[in-house]
């Protein structure tokens, strides 16, 4: 039987890009139903992007998300891509698309210390705007509905 390979890794340096309009990015455990809640309360588009062996980025909508597959690197071109797919505000799910936007973060730890974040994510970690314990599904709706209203008054 085959023994399935583990996800690729972060490389150890990602340059950090703004995303052009409003954004906010979640990562840690939980991150996924966390940010669905945040982009649902909002109003802002969902992606994720999950990192693969096989070279190159494929990006997939559905009416729920935008999801990305992407190898460590490739990761510059499939944030391009995100960027020619989404058209305004963005909620970001999980580490890599955390390390490839520069915008502010919601890290949910899980009780574990910053030591034991990759590297690369250390700093979006460190410079965190949020830091939760768990993915609160009522934490994210509240987040969800104050971005709604900030989106709104500008």
């Amino acid at each position: 039987m085959k023994t399935p390979l583990a996800r690729p890794e972060l490389p150890a340096h990602v340059d950090r890009r703004p995303w052009g309009s409003a954004a906010v990015c979640v990562f840690g455990g939980g991150a996924l139903s966390f940010a669905r809640l945040l982009a649902q309360a909002s109003g802002w588009t969902l992606a994720r992007v999950e990192l693969r062996h096989a070279p190159g980025h494929t990006l997939t909508r559905t009416p729920e998300m935008v999801e990305l597959s992407a190898s460590p690197l490739a990761l510059d071109a499939a944030r391009r891509a995100l960027r020619e797919e989404v058209e305004g505000p963005l909620v970001a799910a999980h580490a890599p698309l955390a390390a490839l936007v520069d915008a502010p973060a919601i890290w949910i730890s899980g009780g574990r210390s910053i030591l034991g974040v990759p590297a690369p994510l250390r700093t979006v970690a460190r410079d965190a705007t949020l830091v939760l314990e768990e993915a609160r599904p009522d934490t994210a709706r509240q987040l969800g509905a104050a971005l709604a209203l900030t989106a709104a008054t500008r």
